[in-house]
């Protein structure tokens, strides 16, 4: 089995559609993260992970993963 890279990071902010997240500022916050190890994203694609059930959970804390794949820069 192959070993992929990655990086990910949970916003403490509410979900998409809320108008405040994901902001430019919090993609570019993770997009230098790798930079600084001398990696890079491997595609413009990321995943999200949804961690709290927004039918149970009030929108000021629904929380969300953000996934992407890097490589050796």
């Amino acid at each position: 089995m192959r070993c992929r890279q990655g990086t990910m990071t949970i916003p403490f902010s509410p979900w998409k559609g809320s108008g405040t997240w994901p902001t430019p500022a919090g993609f570019e916050r993770m997009d230098r993260y790798p930079r600084g190890k001398n990696y890079r994203r491997s595609s413009p694609v990321h995943r999200e992970i949804y961690l709290s059930d927004p039918r149970k959970t009030a929108a000021s804390k629904l929380r969300t993963i953000l996934r992407f794949r890097i490589e050796p820069a």
